[in-house]
């Protein structure tokens, strides 16, 4: 009873050290907070001081006088949570001090506690030595390349072929390719984890170390593999700095190896009276009779949790595949201990070895015989072993890992940590504002001023308008707008991300990677332009305009109902058609006043955390082949274009249309289980990149003017489009600026060979030449990088095999763009640090 009680403690603590972790890094927990899977977390915040002290009651109340000091140690232990547990109270209450600094300290108080607390128990017991049985090396081994195959068979028959049957895109070769890689990789990594633990034991039993010393080396070992394993492939994710990232998996490594070491001291026999460490520190359970029944059941209940319910229960709501990440760890140890529950026997061990192999044989039999024949072989052209391995991960998140850990012992790591330290010059809060300005000064050729209406639905994808797709039947309203307007066929958004991308829009170029440096009017040339052309603002000020915008005397918030911070489940949810209505009455309201109209919003109804709610409730999954269209997407955008198309309707009912610039387009695409992979914030593809951008203007401003429908345009030609048409200018040649897509005389029209894209919450960086034909991305995370074909129109979603030189080519020039990117904004820095 004492055991469970000191682990629930410990998984109380781990779960206050999570949410500071979160809470230090910007818009992760708020990510989370808007999923219903989530409903418990602000009754959490709420109560996770309490939770604390819950915590260290558990942890220091459990441990034993044990030693000497053991008494002194407790109070230590106590008083030093018990203050933590007071600033995390304090912090709370008082907002002034809530920062994601003060939660990045925040963070490490219950780790270090129950690292400490472990730590003092096994001390404690030094010099209680049992009697010791010596592992078989052997019998271990063999144990861990079992697991490795149950692992590996779980994980591909949960991975969708049968389910689906389509196989999530891939050739049957393919699939044999990725499923013979997995069992080699989970037989390897196991094989060589408990091997690595056998000899050291070995060494140990060869030496005479005492059972205390070697459960030390052994935990140790452990300790310092957790922490590894966690840096590479969950910390990553969450985009940490990397002293930072370090330190937080050292520390969880310590932390989650002497708890569980402190719980080994107390019961260090097994039946017959004697201990093997090694088994002990895998099993901590007699391995027989009930005990070995009872780890069986617990194992099994937790592999198909893990490796089955919960990834599918979390699909839409994870950040970066983060913790589904930790389910693989979860289903992992609980296979290693499913197969050390069960008995010795040469026989038994031989059947169940049949067993498995069978089983995967079978399910690789399936899942090649369901894979996609009709795939055309050339949109698969010039995939390899290697990328059928890597787009296999996408539907099994244990290779994922696996591949998170063998990238940077195998990758150019050099090159990632310089693209890493290069995109990094920017995300720092000491940086100071370095202007972007687009015009010199703000005088126009002209009086007259239309109306501007700029509504950008987040995570609108063309591909979902028949504007762009002719197969798209519920967007009819936006097809009689396209018609009448501009329509750019290969837009594209800088980054990937709302947080970085909409202050791009406003900004008409290039931002820093910090969110953000204050004042943003140095680069804020939208607001610049609102200010000085005299035009009333209606604008949905959402959480991150809230921060942007700071000149608002003529500013008109609209659905401030909802951007209440205490409703917290419905907090900037923006809804298309309630924002219109609202505007419609506010422009009826003062229809008196005669200056110009401003209008921005960016609803949110196509957005992954309000779709995640409609998806649950479908009766079949998504993916299933069953349409074209992802179907909450599908039917939130009829709704949508309903009530875009009314709003049209009454601009023209009121003579407003002819006299504005109407602009339709999105922050970012998103990913609709395209190769297995859902969301934008860490990936950057075909589906992320693509956005629509639809441009009506009055026929006065377009006398004149050339337009290149055809050409790539970017999110951050929109502010310099406006300024062009309102007669500012000439607009600058920065480099770092936009284009006007409807340029006058004088402004530049000459383009990079190449744009800098970027993802707004990870290091991902990419190139897109001007003729659109073809992406790169590099992903300084994970050490990867893909390439994209955009020339054969219908498989941009497929990655292509990168050719050595290529590779070489496109680092080179990836590294400069960034670099470029940081030197301006960092003008007193040098191109590395």
């Amino acid at each position: 009873m004492l055991a469970l009680v000191r682990i629930v403690s410990a998984l109380a603590l781990l779960l206050v050290a999570t949410y500071y972790l979160l809470a230090s890094i910007p818009f992760s927990y708020y990510h989370f907070l808007q999923f219903p899977h989530f409903w418990w977390m602000p009754l959490f915040i709420s109560l996770h001081p309490l939770v604390m002290v819950a915590g260290i009651v558990g942890t220091v109340g459990t441990m034993p006088n044990v030693g000497g000091h053991q008494g002194s140690w407790r109070r230590y232990l106590a008083v030093g949570g018990l203050t933590s547990a007071a600033l995390m109270t304090v912090t709370s209450l008082v907002p002034v001090l809530q920062s994601y600094e003060t939660a990045s300290a925040l963070c490490f108080a219950p780790i270090v506690l129950l690292a400490l607390a472990g730590a003092v128990e096994i001390v404690g017991h030094t010099g209680q030595e049992a009697a010791r049985d010596s592992a078989d090396g052997r019998a271990l081994i063999g144990s861990a390349a079992l697991a490795g195959v149950l692992v590996a068979g779980v994980y591909l028959l949960n991975a969708g072929f049968v389910r689906t049957g389509d196989a999530r895109g891939l050739l049957p070769s393919e699939i044999l390719i990725a499923g013979g890689a997995s069992i080699l990789g989970h037989v390897g990594l196991f094989v060589l984890g408990v091997g690595a633990l056998a000899a050291i034991q070995a060494i140990g039993a060869r030496r005479g170390w005492s059972s205390t010393l070697e459960s030390l080396c052994l935990g140790g070992v452990v300790a310092a593999l957790a922490g590894l394993a966690l840096h590479r492939t969950v910390l990553v994710t969450l985009t940490l700095g990397r002293s930072r990232a370090i330190a937080v998996a050292v520390a969880l490594g310590i932390a989650v190896v002497a708890s569980w070491q402190a719980l080994l001291v107390r019961r260090p026999l097994v039946a017959g009276g004697k201990a093997d460490a090694l088994r002990l520190t895998l099993l901590p359970i007699p391995r027989t009779g009930q005990g070995r029944a009872l780890a069986a059941t617990a194992c099994v209940s937790l592999i198909g949790l893990s490796a089955t319910i919960l990834p599918r229960a979390l699909l839409l709501a994870d950040w970066g595949f983060a913790l589904q990440k930790v389910l693989v760890f979860a289903t992992w140890l609980a296979s290693l201990m499913l197969i050390l529950s069960l008995p010795d026997s040469r026989k038994a061990r031989t059947v169940l070895a049949c067993g498995l192999a069978l089983a995967v044989t079978g399910t690789l039999a399936v899942a090649t015989a369901h894979a996609r024949e009709d795939q055309s072989p050339t949109a698969i052209g010039g995939v390899g072993p290697s990328l059928a391995v890597e787009r296999y991960a996408m539907a099994d998140t244990s290779v994922m890992v696996l591949l998170d850990l063998l990238r940077p012992v195998v990758a150019d790591i050099d090159f990632y940590n310089t693209l890493r330290d290069q995109g990094d010059l920017t995300d720092d809060q000491s940086l100071r504002p370095r202007p972007l300005h687009l015009v010199e000064e703000m005088s126009s050729t002209q009086t007259y001023r239309p109306h501007i209406f700029v509504i950008v639905i987040d995570s609108l994808r063309p591909d979902y308008l028949s504007a762009y797709n002719p197969k798209v039947t519920f967007t009819p309203a936006i097809g009689a707008f396209a018609r009448d307007s501009i329509v750019m066929a290969h837009a594209f958004t800088p980054y990937t991300g709302t947080a970085l991308s909409q202050p791009a829009i406003w900004a008409g170029g290039l931002i820093q990677r910090f969110m953000y440096v204050k004042p943003f009017s140095a680069v804020n040339n939208l607001e610049r332009l609102i200010v000085a052309g005299g035009y009333r603002s209606y604008i949905s000020m959402d959480e991150i305009l809230t921060l942007l915008l700071e000149n608002r005397s003529r500013v008109h918030p609209l659905d401030s109902h909802i951007a209440h911070p205490e409703r917290v489940e419905d907090a900037f949810k923006f809804d298309l058609c309630a924002t219109l209505k609202e505007l419609q009455s506010s422009l009826d309201r003062d229809a008196h006043d005669p200056a110009p109209v401003f209008f921005y919003t960016q609803p949110q109804n196509l957005h992954i955390r309000v779709l995640a709610p409609r998806w649950a409730s479908l009766s079949r999954g998504p993916g299933a082949g069953v349409s074209d269209f992802f179907e909450p997407a599908a039917t939130s955008l009829k709704r949508m274009d309903g009530c875009f198309g009314g709003f049209i309707e009454y601009l023209k009912a009121k003579r407003l249309y002819d006299d504005s610039v109407v602009i339709l387009t999105s922050d970012h695409g998103d990913q609709y289980g395209e190769g297995g992979r859902w969301g934008h914030a860490f990936d950057m593809n075909f589906e992320t990149i693509r956005v629509p951008l639809v441009i009506h203007v009055p026929e006065r401003l377009l006398a004149g003017r050339p337009s290149d429908p055809a050409a790539v345009a970017f999110l951050t030609d929109v502010t310099p489009t406006l300024y062009s048409l309102l007669g500012y200018g000439p607009l600058s040649n920065n480099p770092l600026a936009g284009r006007s897509l409807l340029p006058s005389a004088g402004d530049p029209v000459d383009r990079p060979a190449l744009f800098l894209l970027q993802s707004s919450y990870s290091r991902i960086f990419g190139l897109l030449p001007r003729d659109g034909d073809w992406f790169y991305a590099a992903n300084a995370n994970t050490a990867t990088e893909q390439t994209f074909d955009f020339s054969q129109r219908g498989d941009e979603g497929v990655p292509r095999t990168l050719a050595p030189a290529d590779r070489i080519l496109y680092r080179k020039l990836l590294i400069e763009r960034v670099a470029a990117l940081g030197a301006y904004y960092r003008p007193n820095t040098t191109a590395s640090r």
